[in-house]
């Protein structure tokens, strides 16, 4: 009986063994490959779960922020369905982590987690390491069977130059403020072109366009520049950003018609435009002036009227009471020669009152006119 025992016990034991022997890991695809600067490329995050049925997975993959930068992180055609941390990445502190998994009955074989989209960014070799991995098997009790992780490196070179794009037509003078230029020529298809004017071996201005799709391209230029000798060249840029070399530089004097003041210039026909719309509004105001002191005339001289005709109208009426209240005194007895004399200069003052205000009244009649 206890030997019984005893062999039954070595043979779980064994079956144990046997069992773990198959151990899980992890690799990207590619494991190395060579790109240029500028260069987009694709990492695959693989599983190999060597014939062992698993649920989830979790790994942080560390990158080079110098060489690389992520674009995004893809979980189209991956083994698991169910994200409890989803894949994210960070640019700044160079991490990437992610927890996946399914329900049973678990994956087993070799698959996708995730897929990376990288950009080159740097001379070098790029290596992408993967740690805190942990790989749980189907069985249960979520064992762990991860045993080998496997990182990558790629190595990322300079790009070639492209071909420089060549200046068919230019002028050879512009007057700056009066003139439009035109300026084309050729370079490879669809690429940023980037004009430059430069002056003793110093960038002045920069035009940029686009080359269409026979390499063709051109570009319009309408600016105020100081006078004096400048060089024309131009510099093409693919969309992986490798530039090429300056093309041939061409001559071009340009004449100012306009005024410079310090970093302000003006065109002179800017500046005429700028004094007419300064002599219209001034003689706005002042026709707005004139016109608003001859509406204060006319008001002012209506309110003359208007009080010059009711003072006289109050005096006439002030002079009929004092008349008729020398004809009731007149009538009754008993009125002497004193009292005779005061109604007579009341009424003298009266009428020299009348005649002072009028004159001051026609005075300012006058001023109005």
């Amino acid at each position: 009986m206890k030997k019984t025992i005893i062999l039954i016990s070595t043979a779980i034991l064994l079956f144990s063994l046997v069992s773990f022997a198959q151990a899980a890991s992890l690799f990207f695809f590619p494991e190395s490959e060579s790109f240029e600067i500028g260069d987009t490329f694709s990492v695959e995050l693989a599983i190999d779960t060597d014939g062992i049925s698993i649920n989830s997975a979790r790994a942080v993959i560390y990158f080079q922020l110098d060489k690389l930068e992520v674009l995004s992180i893809s979980k189209e055609d991956s083994i698991f369905v169910l994200w409890p941390e989803e894949p994210i990445f960070s640019n700044s502190s160079g991490e990437i982590s992610f927890s996946g998994g399914l329900p049973h009955p678990g994956f087993t074989g070799i698959g996708n987690i995730i897929i990376i989209n990288f950009r080159a960014k740097q001379e070098g070799t790029a290596v992408l390491v993967l740690d805190q991995g942990q790989v749980l098997a189907d069985d249960g009790r979520g064992t762990n069977i991860l045993a080998f992780v496997k990182g990558a490196n790629y190595s990322i070179k300079k790009a070639a130059l492209i071909e420089s794009p060549q200046i068919v037509i230019h002028p050879e003078t512009y007057i700056s403020g009066e003139e439009t230029v035109y300026i084309g020529g050729t370079s490879l298809p669809e690429v940023e072109i980037v004009v430059s004017l430069e002056k003793d071996g110093k960038e002045i201005k920069t035009w940029q366009t686009t080359s269409n799709s026979q390499g063709e391209w051109s570009l319009l230029i309408n600016e105020l520049i100081k006078s004096g000798t400048y060089y024309l060249l131009a510099q093409a840029k693919d969309e992986k950003g490798v530039a090429s070399n300056p093309s041939e530089s061409y001559k071009i004097e340009i004449l100012l018609s306009g005024l410079s003041l310090g970093p302000i210039i003006v065109s002179f026909r800017n500046l005429v435009l700028f004094l007419t719309l300064i002599l219209i509004l001034v003689i706005i105001i002042a026709i707005y002036f004139v016109w608003k002191s001859r509406q204060t005339k006319k008001i002012l001289q209506k309110e003359i009227k208007e009080a010059k005709k009711s003072l006289h109208h109050g005096i006439g009426i002030l002079r009929e009471e004092i008349e008729d209240r020398v004809q009731l005194m007149d009538s009754k007895p008993g009125f002497n020669p004193k009292e005779e004399e005061t109604c007579q200069e009341l009424k003298k003052t009266l009428m020299d009152i009348e005649k002072s205000v009028s004159k001051e009244i026609q005075d300012i009649e006058k001023e109005l006119k």
